[in-house]
């Protein structure tokens, strides 16, 4: 193939201010030989995508086809992610496609999780989420952010209360209801 992704082979040998360029800020693409920045890039959006299919298929060790397949399962399983999942990164995107069996059941765990939550919207806006170092902090940040939540209840509940006895130390709220207790 003429196009192939630039941290998956050597730079070009000719240009020898690239050996040392390894700390680019942005991707490298090969394109014909020649070592070319992604953001210096004129391509259309299917080019695009076609690109960073093929960067994420060969990171991931598959066929193109397998890798499109692959895309279709991440798209069925989190329709959000539809509009952003060829603008990931090759690495990260080879990453969700490599077990998608793995993705299902993190989704799942995240339902369960966060009952209430759109799980599909939240991926679409981290996809990060998914992989394995992030996914694995989710239960215990939960657990941290509920607990910091009740503690911030209670206080409010407390504020409130303070509120109703007034400074008196006598209920205002509690006039009126003396002919039930009896």
């Amino acid at each position: 193939s003429a196009i192939t992704h630039g941290s998956d082979q050597d730079e070009d040998q000719s240009n020898p201010s690239s050996s040392s360029s390894s700390s680019r800020s942005s991707e490298a693409w090969s394109l014909m030989g020649r070592v070319v920045s992604s953001d210096r890039l004129v391509i259309g959006a299917g080019g695009r995508q076609r690109l960073v299919l093929l960067a994420a298929a060969k990171h991931a060790g598959i066929t193109p086809e397998q890798m499109a397949q692959r895309m279709k399962d991440l798209v069925t399983l989190m329709p959000d992610l539809s509009s952003v999942l060829l603008l990931l990164n090759p690495t990260m995107l080879a990453a969700l496609a490599a077990d998608t069996t793995a993705v299902a059941q993190k989704l799942i765990q995240l339902r369960l999780l966060f009952p209430s939550a759109d799980v599909s919207q939240m991926i679409s806006r981290r996809p990060t989420l998914l992989l394995d170092e992030e996914f694995q902090q989710i239960e215990v940040a939960k657990t941290k952010l509920m607990s910091r939540l009740t503690k911030i209840s209670a206080s409010q509940q407390q504020q409130q209360q303070q509120q109703q006895i007034g400074p008196s130390g006598s209920s205002s709220s509690v006039s009126g209801n003396s002919s039930t207790l009896g």
